[in-house]
């Protein structure tokens, strides 16, 4: 899975959104499939997490928010049952 994310988004009704790629092997045509999806903010959270930035502050700066705006998503995704808080650290509950 890849994440693009565009910075300059001219035109647009909505800030810099950011797409998750997938790229498929070729099917018998030959041909690689590409499929992509906006994410929701609470994606792109559990995807910073996923890949190891457990403190609000390195995902505030991966996702270009603020420290607060992060911290907001978490207690998002806490009250929803996926994301744990263990001091200043989060994690996915398995």
């Amino acid at each position: 899975m890849n994440i693009a994310r565009f910075v300059k988004n001219r035109n647009a009704r909505e800030d810099e959104p950011s797409l998750e790629w997938r790229f498929r092997k070729p099917g018998e045509d030959g041909r690689i499939k590409v499929s992509w999806k906006k994410l929701s903010t609470l994606e792109q959270l559990r995807e910073c997490v996923e890949n190891g930035l457990t403190s609000a502050t390195d995902i505030a700066v991966e996702m270009e928010i603020s420290k607060a705006t992060a911290c907001r998503l978490a207690a998002k995704a806490i009250k929803e049952g996926w994301l744990k808080k263990d001091g200043r650290e989060y994690a996915l509950i398995t």
